[in-house]
Parts: structure tokens; C-alpha cells; sequence
């Protein structure tokens, strides 16, 4: 009898304990999709922090390519003759700017991807895009730069030409005097 009663005892605690594990196991199913849900949420919400920061980068080397590319087409209509140096540099610039774009729209098309990446990935590419855009930015102010160093050799040529002319000049007018004075 006691056997029997402690056979019982344990089947029921045995049923209370597989009630037990089926509620936990149906918990942790609902745990594992709601920890899933935040860590999606929190990768797009990454993904968004990464971006922010990658835009508040970006945004001054963009105002400074503008205003670059402002100076070269003031320095062009300037001076016509840099026309052919300008449109040959733009060009590339015009090229890698179109190609850095291509990337980031890829980047965006491809947001599913993206939030599935861990955020050390996400940042690395957002960094190489803002890399590239400073490259774009680096090269149109060394174009503005050569191409003031041009203007002012010119310049100087011309000052140095017309330094010549008048030492010329001079020299002329006194030989013309010595010629009169004889």
C-alpha cells in the first residue's frame, strides 16, 4: 500500500512536472520570438544610429566638394584656356561620384542584408563610403588647387614678360637718345 501511494504521489508530481516543462518550453518559444523581434528592431535601429552619424560625417565633406566645384567653374570662366584641363578631371570626378552612389543605393536596396550583418560590418561599409566621398572631395580640391597654380604662373609669367618689355623699352629709348645726342 505504501508502495502504491508512493507511486501515485510520484506520478502526479511527475504530471505537475510535465505541465511545468510544457508551460516553460511554450514561455521560452514565446521568449525566443520576442528576443528575436528586439534584435531585429535593435539591428535597424543600428543600422539607423550608424547611418546618422555617417550622414552628420558626410554632410560637411558634401558642402565642401560644392563649394569646390563652385571655385573651379568661377575659376573656368576665368579663364577659358583651363576648360580642357577641367572637363578632363570632372569627368573622373563626375565618374567616382556616380560609382559612390551605385554603392550606397546598394547599400540601401540591400537594407534586409544589411540589418543582419553585426554592427562592426554595417559601420565598415558605411566607413568605406564616407572614405570614398572624402577621396571625391580630396581630388577636387587638388584639381582647384593646380589649377590656381596654373593662374598664378601665368601671372607671373606675364608680369616677368612685361618687366622685360618695359627693361626693353628702356634700353631703346637710350639707345634712340645716345643715337640723337651723336
Amino acid at each position: 500500500m505504501k508502495e502504491h501511494k508512493r507511486q501515485q504521489s510520484i506520478r502526479d508530481e511527475q504530471t505537475a512536472v510535465t505541465a511545468l516543462e510544457l508551460a516553460n518550453q511554450e514561455e521560452t518559444g514565446k521568449l525566443k520570438t520576442t528576443y528575436n523581434t528586439i534584435v531585429k528592431r535593435l539591428s535597424k535601429l543600428g543600422l539607423a544610429i550608424d547611418a546618422a552619424f555617417m550622414v552628420q560625417e558626410a554632410y560637411p565633406t558634401l558642402n565642401t566638394i560644392i563649394r569646390t566645384q563652385k571655385s573651379i567653374i568661377d575659376q573656368v570662366s576665368d579663364h577659358p584656356h583651363l576648360i580642357p584641363f577641367a572637363i578632363e578631371n570632372e569627368i573622373y570626378i563626375v565618374k567616382k561620384a556616380h560609382s559612390l552612389i551605385n554603392y550606397m543605393a546598394g547599400l540601401m536596396l540591400s537594407i534586409g542584408d544589411v540589418n543582419q550583418m553585426k554592427s562592426g560590418d554595417r559601420k565598415l561599409l558605411l566607413t568605406h563610403a564616407l572614405n570614398e566621398l572624402k577621396s571625391v572631395s580630396g581630388m577636387s580640391y587638388k584639381m582647384l588647387t593646380s589649377m590656381r597654380g596654373i593662374i598664378t604662373a601665368e601671372r607671373l609669367q606675364k608680369a616677368r614678360y612685361i618687366a622685360w618689355v618695359n627693361r626693353e623699352k628702356e634700353v631703346i629709348e637710350d639707345i634712340i637718345n645716345n643715337a640723337r645726342m651723336l
